[in-house]
């Protein structure tokens, strides 16, 4: 009886010491929400003839263009809309003026989608509507708004 009675005290404290632990509280800081599709960019303008110095500066680390054949990496991305937010991870690789194929997946679990570009046609598979398009690139331009032409392909210096 006395051996229950002093495990019952000893149960009744660890409770009570391990409850008493209180977790301190951190001020949360909300981040401020920057509508990343809205950011609009400019091109670099030159002003000054320090401008145009630092620019010859870095010219020579700038300029010098990787020679490759193959290309192959992975990218993860965030995207925040003004209704919703988005992180997902790319796997993308090049044949030089051959093709790029790229791989979009979410959580890396999830198939999102599938994209081969060649020089003259976009085959996408999406794998969320199941879907599938094959575009050739005059009628791409009517679905984005950038226009696309060799300088995509082929990596050349301009």
């Amino acid at each position: 009886m006395n051996k229950i009675i002093s495990f019952f005290i000893v149960f009744l404290s660890s409770i009570l010491i391990l409850s008493s632990c209180k977790i301190s509280k951190h001020a949360i800081r909300k981040k401020s929400v920057v509508d990343s599709s809205a950011i609009v960019h400019q091109k670099f303008v030159l002003d000054s003839m320090a401008n145009q110095a630092l620019l010859d500066q870095y010219k020579a680390i700038w300029n010098p263009r990787i020679d490759f054949e193959t290309f192959t990496c992975k990218a993860k991305m965030r995207y925040d809309g003004k209704n919703e937010k988005q992180t997902f991870s790319a796997s993308i690789r090049i044949i030089k003026d051959q093709q790029i194929w790229v791989h979009i997946s979410a959580l890396d679990i999830f198939n999102v989608a599938r994209v081969l570009i060649t020089p003259d046609t976009l085959k996408m598979l999406l794998y969320t509507k199941n879907e599938a398009y094959i575009l050739p690139y005059s009628e791409l331009n009517n679905y984005i708004p950038v226009s696309l032409n060799d300088a995509i392909m082929a990596a050349r210096e301009p």
